[in-house]
């Protein structure tokens, strides 16, 4: 099955349930940033463009149970788009963009349809 990205609040709806949703290849939820993120955000987004993509929820907390995380509901306290949220989401972002660029060096190619970038 190809994976399908979340992209609206109505995917959200119509296919995250707090409890159930695992976390995968293709998902990971995180609560919120903190300072100390950025690299572990960014090797997360990295392993999407490797696995033909995948969906980061910021603002979503995790549960785990018996070794398996699934989404345990909306975070509390949380402003998602607020500057500093919105700094350290740039910040991530190119963080992954360099990893990714320096596995395509290491490897010699992209398992993603990203052209290589």
């Amino acid at each position: 099955m190809i994976y399908q990205p979340i992209q609206s609040s109505g995917d959200f709806r119509n296919r995250i349930f707090f409890g159930s949703s695992k976390e995968s290849v293709h998902l990971d939820f995180k609560a919120q940033l903190n300072n100390e993120d950025p690299p572990k955000i960014a090797i997360d987004i990295a392993a999407f463009a490797n696995t033909l993509g995948g969906t980061l929820l910021i603002g979503v907390s995790e549960k785990t149970e018996n070794g398996v995380t699934t989404a345990g509901g909306f975070a509390s306290g949380l402003e998602l788009l607020n500057y500093e949220t919105q700094l350290k989401v740039a910040s991530i972002i190119k963080l992954a963009k360099t990893a990714h660029r320096s596995m395509v060096r290491k490897t010699g190619n992209c398992s993603n349809l990203c052209g290589g970038e």
